[in-house]
């Protein structure tokens, strides 16, 4: 399986036959226009080892970011697993993992220093068949880490990969993806990780105010990152509000996972979070037309403040 192991373990083999009493979930699936994300608690199957175990696959323009949140009650070994069909060829700052015609890249973002081993193990359903794979290990024992992986399907006839550069700020790690004319920078608010759970997780990210876990902002390339309404399109995963320069992008009374574009004179979001949500998106003028989870809504457009007001009820 392509998971972290701690100290060579994982969940638990008896597991397989006796179940578990804290089920793992997959509690999060968002999808909209060039953006896919799935996010899945695998703590409590883990538990034995494991404080925190989450995985957010963030799926934006061709590039799949895989995020590992991870914590453990003592210090140890962590290792990130990477089962492949065909075969691994090293390139410059990851693998070329190939199988007939289907070729991917994967790249290691976070941490920045790993080690890369050769293991052997046991085909899936073959029992009788060894195979290998590769395991990637920070070089010092710990109990957290955060693992940022890139993974990238590589077209027939397309060699021109997206770009993909590191970010690092006051408690926030993050990638910038630039394809094509896009830009791509997705954040990872490390107050919002549970290191601080006797304040809230405010931070100010490269310029944005949020209490949010996860962002991601795509804008053109050309545009000036300073001006809220020059992005294409927001993601905030587990954030009640986003703000910049003065500007509120983002407002909520209870925390939300929304995927929305700016783009006029349509606007398109996905909200997802309680039961009932009272919620607010910026739109620099009043949008003809306002889809809520794929469904056409009224719209409710607050001149003065430039905020299209959303209600989702159950």
């Amino acid at each position: 399986h392509n998971v972290v192991l701690f100290n060579g373990q994982g969940q638990n083999p008896e597991d397989i036959r006796r179940g578990v009493k804290s089920p793992g979930q997959v509690s999060r699936l968002v999808e909209r226009e060039g953006l896919k994300y799935v996010y899945a608690d695998v703590t409590g199957p883990t538990s034995r080892d494991f404080s925190r175990n989450y995985r957010h696959f963030l799926w934006v323009g061709s590039v799949i970011l895989v995020l590992d949140d991870l914590r453990t009650h003592e210090a140890g070994k962590f290792q990130w697993l990477l089962h492949y069909e065909g075969k691994a060829e090293k390139r410059d700052n990851g693998f070329l993992v190939s199988n007939g015609s289907a070729r991917a890249i994967v790249r290691t973002i976070f941490p920045e220093k790993l080690t890369v081993t050769e293991e052997e193990g046991l085909a899936d359903h073959r029992p009788d068949v060894k195979v290998t794979y590769l395991s990637f290990s920070p070089s010092e024992e710990t109990r957290r880490a955060n693992f940022i992986t890139a993974i990238i399907p590589l077209k027939q006839g397309k060699e021109d990969l997206p770009r993909l550069e590191r970010l690092e700020g006051p408690e926030m790690i993050g990638v910038r993806v630039l394809e094509g004319e896009m830009i791509t920078e997705v954040y990872l608010n490390l107050r919002a990780d549970g290191r601080r759970m006797h304040v809230n997780s405010n931070n100010i990210i490269a310029g944005w105010e949020t209490d949010a876990y996860l962002l991601a902002v795509t804008r053109p390339e050309k545009s000036h990152a300073d001006n809220p309404d020059s992005a294409a399109s927001y993601f905030v995963a587990c954030g009640s509000y986003l703000r910049r320069n003065g500007s509120v992008v983002l407002d909520s009374l209870s925390k939300v996972y929304a995927a929305f574009s700016m783009g006029q004179p349509e606007m398109d979001v996905v909200l997802q979070g309680q039961p009932l949500i009272e919620a607010s998106i910026r739109s620099t003028r009043k949008p003809e037309t306002v889809s809520l989870n794929g469904e056409e809504i009224p719209v409710e457009y607050e001149k003065a403040d430039k905020l299209v007001r959303l209600l989702l009820t159950p």
